[in-house]
């Protein structure tokens, strides 16, 4: 009994081997070749959920960077209306404010107890909230000019 059955693993072992080709090397590398199709299709997969987060994540990028672009322009705009306001040129002020803000902007003067308040405002044009309505404001305030 005990060599019919060392004669049988030994048979059943040598046709497993045959039968999937020369030697015992090509199994293994069929093996590989299914983990590599394998590990190619997860590769595929992180690419697909990547690749739209990494979009996402851009754009937002783009979306901070536009509106502190923004502010910025609006504050030096309505520090530059200031200015003028000192210089007592009110009429050049909301002009000079409208070039430094650029297009779309809105330049409100109001005077209250001898001071002159400027208001700039204009929309934020960015990737993100094209479709939302976003305003960003800004104000500086210069002492009157006393009349003649």
């Amino acid at each position: 009994m005990r060599g019919l059955a060392g004669v049988g693993a030994g048979a059943g072992a040598g046709q497993q081997r045959e039968s999937s080709g020369s030697g015992g090397m090509s199994g293994a590398g069929t093996e590989t070749g299914h983990r590599r199709q394998r590990e190619r299709g997860a590769v595929t997969a992180e690419m697909a959920v990547g690749l739209p987060a990494l979009t996402l994540l851009l754009a937002a990028l783009l979306t901070g960077a536009a509106a502190g672009v923004t502010q910025l322009r609006v504050q030096e705009a309505a520090r530059t209306a200031a200015r003028e306001v000192l210089r007592g040129q009110d009429e050049q002020a909301v002009g000079a404010a409208l070039r430094v803000a650029g297009d779309g902007a809105a330049v409100e003067l109001q005077e209250t107890g001898g001071w002159v308040q400027v208001e700039v405002s204009a929309g934020l044009d960015a990737p993100l909230l094209r479709w939302l309505p976003v305003t960003l404001r800004a104000s500086a305030a210069a002492p009157a000019e006393d009349g003649p």
